[in-house]
Parts: C-alpha cells; structure tokens; sequence
C-alpha cells in the first residue's frame, strides 16, 4: 500500500515461496532465499541432531509471530508444517522475533526461522537444519518501475542481481 500511495520508493518483503507480483508498474527483486532451520534450547533432544524433519517436532509447542504480525506468514508456516507431519502441541506467539527466540532459549518451545537468524542470536539456542520444510523463505525489494528518481536508481544499482 505504501508504494502505491507514494509514501515509500521501495518495500522490502519477506515471504514463503516465491513472491507474487501482478501489478505491471511494480518491479522486484529477490534478494535472498533461504531455508528453515529449527531453533531449540540446547537441553532439548533434537539439538544433537545435524538435522530434523518436520515429524521430528510432533508433539512440541511451536513458537511463532501472531496471526496479527502477518496473517500470510502465519498460516502459511502453520500449513507447511502440517504437510511435514508436524501438528504443534501447543503455539506460544510472540510479537516479534527477538521476544521469539527468547522464548525458545527459556525452553518453551521450538521454533521454525529462516537460517539468517542464526547471525541475530545464537546464546542459549541451537539451530538445526530443516531437510523437508517444502517452502523457501524469499526476501525481495520492491519498486515502482516508472519512478524516475535518480537516487531510487541509484539505490536499485547497489542492490544485488
């Protein structure tokens, strides 16, 4: 919404899968894909494991954003794991991902974050490889193409390809 009221040059976006486009005045760029990892305590069994699959965390309470930070986010995660043979005991949730981790590294869940997160925090966590979680995490920039702003050019030439 920002882009279109010409309120912001560019959004940065964060999504499972590939991102979606359809508006033609829009470009994108994908900056980064990643996979899942898994984050647990230390203590926690699937920590000796170099890596787990979605069954593997059957029956742990799952901490996550809530459905109010991104509604998209949310219940996509939630259908993957369930197609992974992964139906969390319980979900704890937090408002953003610093609060999560702490949650985690209380021993109050586990956690699925894109490995990038490992650069954020690593005290008191383990991350484990995810081998089957079928979706990808994409970052991307988004624009609108027909701005001719030389600094928003400018910025689009610093950007990876």
């Amino acid at each position: 919404q920002p882009l279109h009221e010409d309120l912001v040059d560019v959004a940065f976006l964060s999504t499972l899968g590939q991102v979606h486009c359809d508006q033609p005045f829009l470009g994108v760029r994908v900056l980064a894909t990643e996979r899942f990892v898994v984050a647990v305590p230390p203590s926690h069994p699937l920590a000796a494991s170099p890596t787990v699959s979605l069954g593997d965390l059957a029956g742990e309470t799952l901490v996550m954003l809530g459905r109010e930070v991104c509604v998209y986010w949310h219940d996509h995660l939630l259908a993957m794991a369930e197609r992974g043979g992964f139906t969390p005991h319980a979900v704890r949730y937090a408002g953003e991902l610093g609060a999560l981790l702490t949650l985690v590294a209380a021993g109050l869940g586990v956690a699925l974050v894109q490995e990038s997160t490992r650069m954020l925090r690593a005290d008191g966590l383990v991350f484990r490889e995810v081998s089957d979680a079928d979706q990808p995490v994409v970052s991307a920039a988004m624009w609108r193409s027909g701005d001719p702003s030389p600094v928003l050019a400018r910025f689009l030439d610093l950007l990876p390809e």
